[in-house]
Formats: C-alpha cells, sequence, structure tokens
C-alpha cells in the first residue's frame, strides 16, 4: 500500500510539472509571437497581411504586402517550449530560436551571394557547385562566402554588432524571384537588437538599383 501511494503520488507529480511546464511554454511561445508580429509590422508598416500559425505556438509564416518591395515573408520558428520531452534536448543542444525574412526584391539580382556561418550543419544552396567559395574571420566569426564574380562586402557586415553578427547564420542574394534571405538565431532577450539588423539590411537592399545588385 505504501509503495502504490508512492507511484500514485509520483505520477501527480510529474502530471502537474508536465501540466505547469505546458502553459508556461505555450504563454511564453504566444508572447514571443506577439512581440515579433508587433515589431515587424512597426517596422515595415504592411498595407496587407496574412499569418499562419505553426503548429499551435511554435512560430508563424507572415506576408507583408509593402512598398518598395513586392513582398516580405517571415518565417518563426520557435523552440517547442510547452513541451517536457523538449527541454533535456534543448539543455543539451543549446539550441535557439529562428527567424527567416525573404525580401521580395523590385529589381533583378544578376548575380548569387551567400554569406554563411560556419557551423557542422550548413545550409543547403543549390547552385553552389557554380559559385566559388572562401573563407573569413571577422569579429572571430567564421563565414564561408559563395558567390559568383563578387562575394558580400565586409563593409556590410561592419554595421553590424556583435551581437548580431554572432546571431546571424545566413544572408544570401538570389536571382531566382530575386530575394534578399536573411536569418538569425537568437535568444528571446536579443530580439530587438536581432530586429534592429533586419531593419538594417532591409533599408542597405531597397536603396539599392539593378545596377550596383
Amino acid at each position: 500500500m505504501f509503495v502504490s501511494n508512492q507511484i500514485f503520488f509520483l505520477f501527480l507529480s510529474i502530471a502537474f510539472i508536465t501540466i505547469g511546464i505546458y502553459w508556461w511554454g505555450y504563454r511564453h511561445n504566444l508572447h514571443l509571437c506577439q512581440y515579433w508580429a508587433q515589431i515587424l509590422e512597426k517596422s515595415f508598416q504592411p498595407k496587407e497581411k496574412q499569418y499562419t500559425w505553426l503548429g499551435g505556438v511554435v512560430g508563424f509564416t507572415a506576408e507583408y504586402y509593402t512598398p518598395p518591395f513586392k513582398k516580405i515573408k517571415v518565417v518563426l520558428c520557435l523552440k517547442p517550449r510547452q513541451s517536457l520531452l523538449y527541454w533535456p534536448f534543448g539543455l543539451i543542444t543549446g539550441s535557439k530560436d529562428k527567424i527567416q525574412v525573404l525580401f521580395y526584391l523590385p529589381w533583378q539580382i544578376k548575380e548569387e551571394r551567400h554569406l554563411v556561418k560556419k557551423q557542422l550543419r550548413m545550409p543547403k544552396i543549390y547552385n553552389q557547385a557554380k559559385m566559388k567559395s572562401t573563407d573569413i574571420l571577422f569579429q572571430n566569426q567564421k563565414f564561408q562566402l559563395f558567390f559568383e564574380t563578387t562575394p558580400f562586402e565586409t563593409q556590410l557586415l561592419e554595421r553590424l554588432t556583435p551581437t548580431q553578427l554572432s546571431a546571424l547564420k545566413h544572408l544570401a542574394l538570389t536571382k531566382e524571384n530575386h530575394i534578399l534571405y536573411v536569418e538569425f538565431h537568437f535568444r528571446p532577450h536579443k530580439i530587438e537588437e536581432i530586429s534592429q539588423a533586419i531593419r538594417l539590411l532591409a533599408s542597405v537592399y531597397q536603396k539599392r538599383t539593378p545596377v550596383s545588385t
């Protein structure tokens, strides 16, 4: 009987912990989604907008229609904080939240360029075999550049803070659909600084002319 009571209270404790983590994670992720949506809308002032939830509260996709860009597409992927099973895995891997932004430019990109943070799992670049590559070290951050004739200018990196540079995972100009692509991995307390970097990169390339791009 004593053993049965112990097992009962063990399962009851696990149930309370699971419920507590679920509601804390759910509310936290919901707040992050709302906060990001608020910041992005304030930054780009879209004339039209559309949101789609990703798996409950693990993020969203958004499409904004705002000049001079033809369209801005956002993919926000948050850690599944509401899942008890995630926590051990998250602590071991040190995973972070992720935001990807695609700016559909109003002019043609004449050559493809990529700047990628050196990491174990490199992103797939479809035209990589046709491009040149080189490695650079900038403010103790290792990047790999892929390009056809001209790589990204390092002057662009100089405009980012150390925190923004550390969070930057992928920056690209692609000829297909003429897109400026940016990807950051971040901690929640760095959202404001990451959003500033996104606005900075957007402002740089919305001012570019077809000739300079």
